[in-house]
């Protein structure tokens, strides 16, 4: 506070106002009482409007604050409120927040001191995160603004992608511009979504060629599943470069686009050839995986069943994955980019009957792990949140052949027999 004071009193005509406070009362650092003794001390000590800045509940909860300002200083983030809604619905909040505001402090000057919308990450409710929905909150929001003759401050400049560890990706795209400096969408005209769809859709026909020709695909139904998978790629590529924020996510794409590059080789190959017999089972794959881990690399007398060792491996990565979404979802996002291309290959799968092996749990465990997994995630996320209803169906598509396979098994078809005394 003392250089605050020192700050404010050596520059009066740069600094026009003061805040004390940034949602104390929201994060319960201070109580009532300590918080206006914060403001009345420095209010006594500066010439510049005093203000504290809070989201508008906390104004509504503890009105006694606002006796102790020059200007209440309102929160509207409606992306992250508790009941999020879509851009409409929350420019017709902001404004009823702010006439409330209004009449619970006559004669206070109102301002917002943060507002906006991300422009990427994951949904919430019906609020959805993107461009196009950003620049829209945003000139609605001013237009509103001006009109009800309330200054602002918009969240904010520049997207800040260290805020990807507190936020998710959510967290790192609110700025008007990016982490490079460059403006995201003009602030008037039309804004499109994806402004270079034109370079993922040639990358995507050039994937789709490649692993049709390369791997000898001759037949419409091998050709179509080139080219879904070529599609899938590109998509996966180009979801996963934009959100490379630190070491730790780019070591996670220096894995996963290389592993979905490799299905979709793999199940083009399979479909050319057929599939290897007999097919192997998650028992075989995890003992792979141990001796990889002790340092043995048995993978050379797999080659024959690598298709059936990494479809596993995904169907084991998007268990844990799906099993996050359900128990810790606020800041992650539908993983559509993560599992692109198995979902193509599980539609093809299930088109083609080509259902893996299942000889004991660990087949099946997998795939009943991301059926349940998706069933609680859409009563978590809501029917309004389209993204999720998306990506829990996409994933039971993914579970179905492991399932499938499971209850035409031997074993599940077969009761077992009781003892009898």
């Amino acid at each position: 506070m003392a250089a605050g004071i020192a700050q404010a009193n050596a520059h009066p005509h740069t600094d026009t106002r003061v805040v004390v406070g940034n949602e104390v009362l929201l994060r319960r650092d201070l109580s009532p009482a300590d918080l206006i003794k914060d403001i009345d001390y420095v209010k006594a000590r500066v010439k510049q409007p005093v203000a504290y800045a809070d989201v508008a509940s906390f104004w509504f909860e503890f009105p006694q604050v606002a006796k102790h300002v020059d200007i209440v200083m309102i929160h509207l983030l409606p992306y992250w409120q508790n009941r999020p809604v879509n851009v409409d619905d929350a420019i017709a909040r902001i404004g009823r927040t702010i006439a409330k505001t209004e009449a619970l402090f006559p004669g206070k000057r109102i301002s917002v001191g943060e507002t906006g919308w991300p422009s990427r990450g994951r949904w919430r409710g019906d609020a959805a995160p993107s461009r196009v929905n950003e620049a829209v909150f945003l000139r609605k929001f001013v237009t509103l603004a001006d009109r009800d003759h309330v200054d602002y401050n918009l969240i904010e400049a520049f997207d800040q992608n260290w805020k990807y560890h507190d936020e998710g990706i959510a967290g790192a795209n609110w700025g008007i511009w990016n982490a490079e400096r460059a403006p995201k969408f003009p602030l008037t005209g039309p804004v499109i979504e994806m402004p270079h769809w034109p370079l993922y859709a040639g990358i995507a026909i050039i994937l789709a060629a490649g692993l049709a020709i390369i791997g000898r695909a001759s037949k419409f139904g091998a050709i179509a599943l080139a080219f879904g998978l070529g599609n899938a790629l590109a998509y996966a590529g180009a979801i996963t470069w934009h959100v490379l924020y630190d070491d730790a996510l780019i070591v996670c794409a220096l894995v996963n686009l290389p592993a979905q590059a490799a299905l979709a080789w793999f199940a083009v190959r399979r479909a050319v050839i057929g599939a290897a017999l007999p097919a192997a089972a998650g028992a075989e794959t995890i003992g792979l995986l141990r001796g990889t881990l002790a340092g043995r690399f048995p993978w050379r007398t797999a080659a024959a069943r690598r298709f059936d060792h990494v479809w596993f491996g995904f169907l084991f990565t998007a268990a844990i994955v799906q099993a996050f979404l359900v128990f810790d979802p606020r800041y992650r996002d539908a993983p559509f980019a993560i599992f692109a291309v198995p979902v193509v290959v599980a539609l093809w799968r299930l088109a083609t009957r080509d259902l893996p092996a299942v000889r004991d749990w660990r087949d099946w465990l997998p795939s009943a792990a991301i059926a349940a997994g998706a069933l609680a995630s859409i009563l978590i996320s809501g029917l309004l949140n389209t993204e999720f209803l998306i990506w829990n169906g996409l994933g039971l598509i993914l579970a179905a052949p492991g399932l499938i396979g499971w209850l035409r098994s031997p074993k599940a078809a077969t009761p077992a027999k009781s003892n009898q005394l």
